[in-house]
């Protein structure tokens, strides 16, 4: 699996075509420089992937990577 992606025109929207989105605070139309789970390589306009992996829960990283102006983070929550 790639840390980071490096996308070509990829849309917001068209990433999260099919997905349930509970909350959107920005709009859907933005363009996505790039994507990463690892929220030391969040640059300016990237997408964030929190995903629970087996030593850390990337979902404690999604404030610190809207800090670094990623225009996104996507996430999801397995029921407890």
């Amino acid at each position: 699996m790639l840390d980071r992606v490096k996308t070509d025109n990829m849309i917001l929207r068209d990433l999260t075509r099919g997905l349930e989105i509970k909350k959107a605070l920005i709009r859907n139309n933005v363009e996505i420089l790039g994507i990463s789970y690892d929220s030391n390589n969040i640059r300016d306009g990237f997408l964030f992937a929190a995903i629970k992996g087996e030593k850390t829960d990337g979902h404690k990283y999604i404030e610190s990577a809207l800090k670094e102006r990623c225009y996104s983070a996507t996430c999801r929550r397995h029921p407890l």
